[in-house]
């Protein structure tokens, strides 16, 4: 009895020890990924790269700078590579690897993306783990989105984001007894509300149903409307012009409907592209900021404009959803996480740089910012942030980011098929030619626009 007591015990004692052993060894393999803590003698000099270093990511290193009083932090911008005749992409990385950043500003997404599939970037999960930094109250989607980005893991965090909503105008809608829109309607519905209201009165007293903004070309809404429906002009591969099809046809001939009747407003001259840069002018050159249109789509950047402006019709406005595709009715393609920020992993300060990173995305700062509307973007924290004067935010948070991988050339050929596709459109417009015709242009020029890009 006893040698079977000995013989239990001296198992407990062996089993324990291994899992001791185990757990030890789990210890140090996690805390081999949580670079150590620094303190107030710690000196470092924390590199960020930014395209503009914004008042901002200034505030966030003064932060710093208080808290580790040796840790200086220097902006790196990469702007001018902007106008470089090489691809951004492959100056990008000569520039990164001349320059040795800890921290990245990402320009795009798929930057972002290319940085984590070749394993550039720092995990922060262990980080966010061993600081129980919050990401309850931060928005799920973006979250989400940016996780999704790095693989199922999270590479970086973004303090804020920018999303549009749908603005209308209650005033008008109640002059001619229309009910309001509501969250994601689909743009048949968008614009079959805007339909609804009377084309009266000349080219400066006109009312419209809906004006999609200032910067807005006659092509730009045909061309959203493509997105939102998962459409592109351009194939995959980028070698074929694919606008004269079904799809794009009956969103033409949607839109065409609009400008016809006059209850879209068609942009001819879109504001930027007038010669004027003042910004004042630019956000009056909006039908809905003047009164004449009863709807816009805009970003958060109006809204605080609408507010801190106090615009007569100011107190007469609401907002709603983007308009959505009604088979993903809870997917938005206006979303952008352009403020993300990561860690190089082969960074000599990582424990700075988080620390640089976890204030940028703290709940103390979201308090801060959410006081003053000077923001162009929302912030991903929402804790401080629901309403404006009594308006809900939620249309900005309710959606997720779209799927949809959207086909991305040049920007010069971008603009140069918008001047070229509005033109033929107001070709149509007025009575020069038909839409089969103009279609087939398009798709002509379009394709010589895409081949003499391709060669440069």
């Amino acid at each position: 009895m006893n040698k079977w007591r000995l013989a239990v015990a001296v198992f407990v004692l062996i089993f324990s020890l291994l899992i001791t052993g185990c757990e030890a060894i789990w210890s140090s393999k996690e805390d081999e990924s949580v670079p150590r803590p620094i303190d107030r003698e710690t000196e470092a000099t924390l590199k960020i790269a930014v395209e503009v270093a914004t008042q901002s990511m200034k505030e966030y290193a003064s932060y710093l700078r208080t808290q580790y009083p040796n840790v200086k932090v220097e902006f790196l911008s990469y702007a001018r590579l902007r106008n470089s005749t090489q691809s951004f992409d492959s100056g990008f990385e000569q520039w990164v690897e001349e320059k040795k950043p800890d921290i990245i500003q990402f320009p795009m997404l798929k930057t972002f993306e290319k940085w984590v599939r070749d394993g550039k970037l720092l995990e922060l999960g262990p980080l966010i783990k061993a600081d129980d930094f919050d990401l309850e109250n931060m928005n799920d989607h973006v979250i989400d989105y940016i996780r999704d980005k790095g693989e199922g893991k999270l590479f970086g965090l973004a303090p804020t984001f920018s999303s549009n909503v749908l603005f209308y105008n209650k005033q008008i809608f109640d002059r001619y007894h229309i009910e309001y829109p509501h969250n994601q309607m689909s743009w048949e519905e968008v614009l079959g509300l805007a339909g609804r209201f009377p084309a009266e009165g000349d080219e400066t007293t006109k009312t419209y149903g809906y004006h999609h903004g200032s910067e807005a070309s006659t092509f730009s809404l045909i061309k959203d409307i493509g997105r939102d429906q998962r459409l592109s002009y351009v194939d995959t591969d980028s070698t074929e012009i694919t606008i004269d099809t079904p799809g794009w046809r009956r969103i033409f001939e949607m839109v065409l409907n609009g400008y016809k009747q006059g209850y879209v407003y068609n942009n001819k001259n879109p504001f930027f592209k007038s010669g004027n840069a003042n910004f004042d002018d630019y956000i009056m050159s909006n039908m809905f900021t003047t009164g004449r249109a009863a709807m816009t789509l805009q970003n958060f950047m109006y809204l605080n404009l609408l507010e801190q402006k106090k615009i007569p019709q100011s107190s007469e406005w609401d907002i709603v959803t983007v308009p959505v595709d009604p088979t993903l009715p809870t997917e938005s393609n206006y979303y952008r996480v352009s403020d993300l920020l990561g860690i190089s992993a082969d960074s000599p300060t990582l424990r700075a740089a988080w620390e640089f990173v976890k204030y940028a995305n703290s709940d103390e700062v979201s308090k801060m910012k959410s006081k003053s509307l000077l923001d162009s973007q929302i912030l991903t924290r929402t804790s401080h942030l629901k309403e404006v004067n009594g308006r809900s935010l939620e249309p900005f948070y309710m959606l997720e980011p779209s799927t949809f991988q959207e086909f991305t050339f040049t920007s010069s050929f971008d603009s140069q098929f918008d001047e070229m596709a509005s033109e033929e459109i107001n070709k149509i417009l007025d009575g020069q030619q038909t839409l089969d015709e103009a279609l087939k242009i398009i798709q002509r020029k379009g394709k010589e626009l895409l081949a003499a890009e391709s060669v440069k």
